[in-house]
């Protein structure tokens, strides 16, 4: 398979916690993480709050990275 994954912080225009929703950019967000093939199908989506993380530390949260890192995905 040839894709591709990438990370990024979807704005809010508001959030019940300010501090806890808030990106490295400092606006409140949510990180979205996708995963993608070559004919733009989503393999997997992965969403949550950003608490300032960077791309590699949002990626190691998700259940595909441990999923990889176990061997459960062909």
């Amino acid at each position: 398979m040839c894709g591709a994954i990438d990370t990024t912080p979807v704005h809010l225009r508001s959030s019940p916690n300010p501090n806890t929703y808030r990106c490295r950019y400092g606006f409140p967000s949510f990180l979205l993480q996708v995963v993608s093939d070559h004919k733009k199908i989503f393999w997997d989506v992965y969403i949550k709050a950003p608490d300032a993380t960077d791309d590699a530390t949002h990626f190691r949260d998700s259940l595909l990275f441990h999923q990889l890192a176990s061997s459960d995905v062909v």
